[in-house]
């Protein structure tokens, strides 16, 4: 071999090791960097940071973690349109100028005194002896209270228009049982909804509507504390004669969704004819309560008979209240 081939093949070996270690060389970059990517890959996904002595709540190392976005996603983001929405809001009403007049004339105590009232039926169960208001002689009246209703000396009534015929005669100063009516229709009146409506008709001699006027008033907090000064002011007088009130009240429109008929003394034996007569269809139930205890043995029973029969023929219920607390 001349020294010119030995040189030409000296030459080729020198380029195919160099050749192949650059392969060999590109190979092991490319496997490198391609962990390095996945590594740093791996790390963007989510970074965590560990604060160990954070101040703002926690115990121990609070962990905080950082979503990293790549550039297209944040440019998609950027690029969108993003709406809100107004929120509205509705302008005030004006308030109400007899609402005002109202509370202009009632003092602090009055206010402080329903407020009370009102609190202390919130928690209750609604006051008075429930469990004894079950429906007697077969009556469907009344039923559990659901939505609007009203509850009288523990009866319970549903639906938003209430008439209440209390008797107010000579024999309501004993015992403190005015006193005891007053405190249980403040108390049964002030628990109505806003939305439902009542009628007081007073009655001894003849029928004394409470607020002077046969109307429906509306159970609002004005006119609750309008009709609780009302009711606080009566005074007990005269003879038991209800059925005046029983025509004021069944003359209404519209007519009530049930009536309250309290009473504590004997009256005519007429009534209860009468007013099943005056409760045409559809009839309204009239709930009867008996309070404390009436005359002599056969008195109380006379009276018990015709409540129950007024009770029994409008669907109503019939309750029997002691007069002590």
């Amino acid at each position: 071999m001349t020294p010119s081939d030995a040189r030409t093949n000296h030459g080729e070996t020198a380029t195919a090791t160099i050749w192949s270690w650059t392969r060999r060389a590109t190979f092991t970059g490319l496997a490198a960097s391609l962990l390095v990517h996945l590594i740093m890959a791996l790390l963007a996904s989510v970074w965590t940071v560990r604060y160990s002595n954070a101040d703002a709540g926690g115990s121990g190392a609070d962990v905080v973690d950082f979503a990293v976005m790549s550039e297209a996603e944040l440019a998609e983001l950027t690029d969108e349109s993003v709406q809100l929405t107004a929120t509205h809001v509705p302008d005030l009403a004006a308030p109400n100028l007899s609402d005002l007049d109202i509370a202009s004339e009632t003092s602090s105590g009055e206010i402080d005194a329903l407020t009370t009232e009102l609190v202390d039926i919130d928690v209750s169960s609604g006051g008075g002896d429930i469990s004894s208001s079950t429906p007697t002689d077969g009556t469907t009246g009344g039923g559990g209270l659901s939505g609007d209703g009203a509850s009288f000396f523990g009866v319970e009534a549903q639906g938003n228009r209430f008439a209440y015929i209390v008797d107010i005669s000579s024999s309501m100063r004993a015992d403190g049982k005015m006193d005891r009516t007053k405190q249980e229709l403040i108390r049964s009146i002030s628990a109505l909804a806003e939305t439902s409506e009542v009628v007081v008709v007073l009655y001894s001699n003849g029928p004394i509507p409470l607020t002077g006027e046969m109307e429906w008033n509306k159970t609002t907090k004005t006119n609750k504390i309008r009709l609780r000064r009302q009711i606080l002011d009566v005074e007990p007088g005269g003879s038991t004669r209800p059925l005046g009130a029983f025509e004021l009240v069944f003359q209404m429109n519209p007519k009530p969704d049930a009536v309250y008929f309290m009473t504590d003394g004997q009256f005519d034996s007429d009534v209860p004819s009468a007013v099943r007569s005056l409760n045409t269809r559809p009839k309204v139930p009239v709930h009867c309560i008996m309070f404390g205890e009436i005359g002599n043995a056969q008195a109380r029973s006379e009276v018990e008979d015709m409540m129950r029969t007024i009770a029994r023929q409008s669907g109503g219920r019939f309750k029997h209240v002691g007069a002590g607390p």
